[in-house]
């Protein structure tokens, strides 16, 4: 018997090891029978929840749970809505938490650069009172480096490069956060209206400033995204005994970035957040985006230049300085593609290599064909249980029994069938033009 877990990971993210491998051999029929404590131990997220239980209802797998027995649809469509809402439960009283130590002045959670944590004994309660702060003098003296040496002129990428030069370990230790353990110059120089960045963190003259940004999880990716609260909204607290530069340098400082704003603007390539050129064509998309890499460091290359001039450099060596990589002669954006270009047309553009290219084609296409016709009765036999689950409802509902929870259930059901509908017709196999495929290649 097969054994996955997560411990301290949060059920609400499909990017959990345990589970990704549970849903892999589930595919792969390795096993039977799933057995867990909860429904709400495979995911706490709706989408996940009844993706998990088609996958495993299409490969013949049964779940169990130690509270509920058998897992049937009925099952899935109530544990996913409570799960839902328990998530969204714990939000706002985690929020509310927090809201509270920072009306208090105190920090609600994270650690600023130039400062250690330091507990403050028991309250009332006899609870440990937590988010005290101190400053860490030796990270402190950096700080100071920074503001004086950009309030002198000097741009963010040559401050981290020199930062790094020296061997002063950055914010995101390589051994703590997963953090390169190199300084950037996006550390220093930030985004000035999220506060974030050394050069924007307003606790560096004493001000503590909470609630400037609300998190969400972007439903496509599952990557965490923030935005920017309304001002109103902000908590903000005098913090005196925390400062560590003058106000004088932080007025120097907001000057010298407030300058550099028109000149982004003026020069603005299509960086949605005005930040400087070569920020703006990082995030561009080139034809070999993050597929070349460093032959010194193995770190990829990125584009930089304009017009004619645009070549691919080490990114290491760009942002973070020659301590890093000593970096490589820039290679034209033409030159470098084109000799991609003419490697997959004289090396793969064999009859040998399309002919394997074609037979492998066709044979995905078939196997899409099957999986297609599988899962679309899989999607209709779903779909007459779920109409026959909503003529119930209604029934029910018509003769006033338990009117608020059978609402809920009947308009997760209503949801479920909408989405059901659209997978049938995402999966409806497509007419085919001809027996034989045809291939039009341009290279």
């Amino acid at each position: 018997m097969d054994e996955f877990s997560d411990a301290a990971m949060s059920r609400s993210s499909n990017h959990r090891p345990g589970y990704r491998t549970l849903l892999d051999q589930l595919r792969s029929r390795r096993f039977d029978i799933v057995l867990t404590e909860s429904l709400d131990r495979i995911s706490r997220d709706q989408e996940d929840v009844a993706h998990f239980f088609k996958n495993a209802r299409h490969h013949e797998v049964v779940i169990h749970t130690l509270d509920h027995g058998k897992i049937s649809a009925m099952h899935i469509g109530f544990a996913g809505t409570m799960n839902a809402l328990f998530l969204e439960g714990l939000t706002e009283k985690t929020h509310r938490g927090l809201e509270g130590r920072g009306k208090d002045g105190r920090s609600a959670g994270g650690r600023s650069y130039g400062y250690r944590v330091v507990h403050g004994g028991l309250d009332a309660k006899g609870q440990p009172i937590r988010g005290g702060l101190e400053i860490e003098e030796t990270e402190a003296r950096v700080v100071r480096r920074i503001f004086e040496e950009y309030a002198a002129g000097r741009s963010p990428l040559h401050i981290a490069a020199a930062l790094n030069a020296d061997g002063i370990p950055a914010p995101r230790h390589k051994d703590r956060n997963g953090g390169s353990g190199h300084w950037k110059q996006n550390t220093i120089n930030g985004h000035k209206q999220r506060g974030t960045g050394i050069l924007n963190n307003e606790l560096y003259v004493g001000r503590r400033v909470w609630n400037r940004l609300k998190y969400g999880k972007d439903p496509v990716t599952r990557t965490r995204v923030s935005r920017v609260r309304p001002t109103d909204e902000w908590l903000t607290h005098e913090v005196p005994e925390l400062r560590i530069i003058s106000e004088e340098l932080w007025q120097t400082v907001k000057r010298r970035q407030d300058a550099q704003t028109p000149q982004r603007q003026a020069h603005w390539t299509g960086d949605p957040n005005r930040l400087s050129g070569s920020q703006a064509l990082r995030r561009r998309k080139y034809l070999l985006s993050g597929l070349l890499e460093c032959g010194i460091c193995g770190g990829k290359l990125t584009v930089a230049g304009t017009g004619a001039r645009k070549r691919y450099y080490c990114a290491n060596h760009k942002e973070k300085g020659a301590a890093v990589c000593k970096g490589l002669p820039g290679i034209r954006q033409a030159d470098a593609e084109a000799l991609v270009l003419n490697g997959l047309r004289t090396q793969l553009m064999q009859p040998a290599a399309y002919e394997k290219f074609r037979t492998d084609f066709a044979r995905r296409i078939q196997a899409k064909s099957r999986e297609q016709s599988a899962d679309q009765k899989h999607y209709k036999t779903e779909l007459r249980e779920l109409k026959a689950r909503q003529v119930n409802f209604v029934r029910a509902v018509g003769e006033g029994q338990a009117l608020g929870t059978l609402l809920l259930a009947l308009e997760e059901v209503e949801r479920r069938i909408a989405a059901v509908k659209k997978s049938i017709e995402a999966t409806r196999p497509r007419r085919k033009r001809s027996s034989a495929p045809t291939f039009l290649c341009a290279v």
